[in-house]
């Protein structure tokens, strides 16, 4: 589908997924390469069910919305289930969880404010890839006919919206966006704002545009992969020459009887595609079974049936038909080419010097593999633990906050919330409450300021909070310079700043208290400095925040201290607060150290995956280990007897077996440390605030692959050398 979205460009590099409702009918009328528009929002409404409400989020859209994607419905015609004000189409989900087993057409949902709406269509499941993500869909009509009046304004700042386009397909994508231009607008202190088209394949992973996607992790993922699968591949060589006594006599026979090497070569290249495609098939069924322990892993939806589309299938084959080839290549030439006699007899006394230095040299790629994995794996453990550690400059302990955004924007919402705050404070649990826009971890929103002196074209990027006077003693936020906010001086009301140290050095004022500075085009007074606190993730660094105290118009949270003593009890008694005087809208609320970890939960998924692809590697890479310590004994076997009866002690022949695997493992820790040191030190530089990164963590890496690797060598190892001499001689 050929749907780009609208984009309107900000006072930064950063992009927004927002357009003005009157763009639809604008350019409908004005630009006839469009062929369909619509316009998408969203609501949070509380609905009843049974005996409480819930909140729900509703995805306000257009009557083009069923015309331009492709989400069939079970019940009800595309064409008309939006037709009417107050009709709703809900998910297959929803129709269950309200209405159980019975059928959803015309039964109703009752909002807190007594609004009613018809449920008119249901839909099939929503697809889990698709970004858009609903359960409840109204139209805009319906929003018109709630407020009494039409939404279109000829303001193009006022921008809250989506707008989805369909094109023609002779449309030049990079002509119609520049044709955009004679729509560009004046935005805050002048700033152009433009508009831009986007393609709806490329929202995923448009990290311009705060994408859930992450190309690095995928990439990350795909590359752990493709080495376990190289590391398995060799083994699987050196594991089946280590071994080649048990076949070799079954080949001089070939050969004798008339089978040229040719047909040799094929038979092995048969018989290790046959064992490579039935590892693929033992595979999808190992995928079905752990897919929803991953997909819970990952907090993704994963279908089963993704495996059978025709390009992944042809993928998969091409990698089975390769694999195959790359690990069947090798012995099948090496043990073809064996002279006859060495057939008859048993094989080859011992392998080539160049062989077994090619052998030896693949286990050092593998384990320079497994050791780059974990020094991945360590660098990110303990990178994670700095974080979790690290001083954000403000409290987090024991502290909830609740969202006030359902409550309704009217002359009464002040006086609520206030009245809300004071009912709180009469539990002896609850230590301190504060109103503000945003919370520490979610500040959300922006803004271009004005100052005295401020030059031309100077328009940075701030932050912008609104708060109460206990918000800053709440989270225990420090002021190094001046004062805070108070109650008490009424001319802080709506005129007073306190701003952060980046802020300040941002705007460069060299005595910050009593500078004029605002928002909105109106000025204000600084009246104290805030020291730097991290209230995005530690990804970003300390960006310029502008703090205000403003009496409630734009508070969206309202944040609690409370004790640990009945944590229970204390939450119990703030829903039946909250149910009190919100007028049923569902409580919504979480714990602010619960927010920051919500930050950081990619990272904490990469952790784990990489604990796993590790584990995997050098049990792998064991294996390897494994076959080749196989084959220097069975080498060696006539001369360990000879030197046990000569009277070489243990640690003698030990070293004598195991100084090759401290040669690879040496030579790997130098290969993997130098590209391991690398790429964790491109990972880090995606976190602001970070370790660095040093040589131990290489030299953990080396003991760890060392520890890993003597273990499953030492029962074989410990055979060998305690058998009897006299075997030991006989063995030809």
């Amino acid at each position: 589908m050929r749907q780009p979205g609208n984009q309107v460009r900000g006072s930064t590099s950063d992009w927004w997924i927002v357009s003005p409702y009157i763009l639809k009918p604008t350019w409908e009328t004005e630009l006839p390469e469009i062929k369909l528009v619509c316009r998408t929002t969203d609501r949070n409404w509380s609905f009843k069910n049974i005996d409480q409400y819930i909140s729900e989020n509703i995805l306000i859209v257009d009557p083009e919305f069923f015309d331009l994607f492709t989400f069939p419905l079970i019940s009800g015609n595309k064409n008309e289930v939006l037709n009417n004000p107050y009709s709703i189409v809900i998910s297959p989900r929803m129709a269950h969880k309200y209405f159980g087993e019975k059928n959803p057409i015309g039964k109703t949902f009752v909002t807190n404010d007594g609004i009613i709406f018809t449920v008119t269509g249901v839909l099939k499941e929503i697809p889990e890839n698709s970004h858009l993500k609903f359960d409840f869909l109204v139209s805009f009509q319906t929003i018109e006919s709630i407020n009494g009046k039409s939404l279109i304004s000829e303001n193009w700042l006022n921008n809250g919206y989506r707008t989805y386009l369909l094109l023609d397909g002779k449309t030049n994508l990079q002509e119609f966006d520049n044709k955009l231009r004679k729509y560009d607008i004046d935005g805050f202190n002048g700033k152009k704002w433009s508009f831009h088209l986007q393609p709806l394949a490329d929202i995923h992973f448009n990290r311009q545009i705060r994408a859930t996607g992450n190309k690095e992790t995928l990439f990350i993922f795909i590359t752990a992969g493709v080495f376990i699968l190289f590391v398995a591949g060799f083994n699987y060589v050196n594991l089946y020459i280590a071994h080649y006594r048990s076949r070799i006599k079954n080949i001089g026979i070939m050969r004798i009887s008339g089978a040229n090497r040719n047909q040799v070569t094929l038979q092995f290249l048969c018989e290790s595609s046959l064992l490579v495609l039935l590892s693929f098939l033992i595979s999808i069924v190992i995928v079905w079974l752990v897919l929803p322990l991953f997909n819970d892993f990952i907090g993704e939806q994963l279908k089963f049936k993704a495996l059978f589309d025709y390009k992944v299938l042809m993928s998969s084959f091409g990698v089975v038909l390769l694999i195959a080839f790359i690990t069947g290549i090798y012995p099948a030439l090496y043990l073809s080419g064996l002279n006859l006699t060495d057939g008859i007899k048993g094989g080859m006394a011992k392998f080539s010097k160049s062989a077994m230095t090619f052998r030896k040299g693949i286990m050092v790629v593998q384990f320079s593999v497994s050791i780059i994995l974990l020094i991945g794996t360590i660098t990110i453990y303990k990178q994670l633990k700095y974080v979790a550690n690290k001083t954000l400059g403000y409290d987090k302990e024991n502290i909830l906050y609740m969202n006030l955004s359902d409550i309704r924007y009217d002359s009464t919402r002040k006086k609520r919330i206030q009245t809300l705050k004071q009912e709180l404070l009469k539990n002896p649990d609850i230590v301190i409450v504060a109103a503000s826009s945003g919370i520490p971890s979610k500040i959300g929103w922006s803004n271009i300021p004005v100052w005295e002196s401020q030059t031309e074209g100077n328009n940075p990027f701030f932050y912008r909070l609104s708060i109460d006077e206990d918000f800053l003693k709440l989270y225990g936020i420090k002021i190094i310079l001046g004062r805070s906010f108070s109650s008490n001086m009424p001319g802080d009301m709506g005129n007073s700043y306190i701003l952060n140290e980046t802020a300040v050095k941002s705007l460069d004022f060299k005595t910050p208290i009593g500078s004029r500075f605002g928002f909105d085009k109106k000025l204000g007074t600084v009246i104290g400095v805030a020291k730097d606190f991290n209230f995005e993730s530690l990804h970003n660094p300390v960006t310029p925040l502008g703090i205000g105290f403003n009496g409630g118009d734009h508070f969206q949270y309202m944040s609690l201290k409370i004790s640990n003593r009945n944590i229970p009890a204390t939450i119990r008694y703030i829903e039946d607060i909250w149910r009190k005087m919100s007028n049923n809208i569902a409580l919504k609320y979480s714990f602010i150290d619960d927010q920051i970890n919500q930050l950081y939960s990619k990272d904490n998924q990469l952790a784990e995956s990489l604990n796993f692809f590790s584990f995997m590697a050098l049990f792998i890479c064991c294996l390897g280990i494994f076959g080749l310590m196989s084959i220097s004994i069975k080498e060696r076997t006539k001369e360990l007897g000879i030197r046990k009866v000569n009277g070489a002690p243990f640690l003698d022949l030990a070293i004598l077996l195991l100084k090759d695997n401290f040669v690879i493992i040496g030579l790997a820790s130098v290969v993997g440390g130098i590209l391991g040191g690398y790429v964790a030190g491109q990972w880090l530089t995606n976190f602001a605030y970070r370790i660095s990164f040093g040589f131990d963590i290489i030299l953990i890496s080396f003991l760890i692959a060392l520890l890993m690797a003597v273990i499953p060598v030492s029962f074989k190892l410990w055979k060998a050398i305690r058998t009897n001499p006299a075997e030991s001689l006989r063995t030809e």
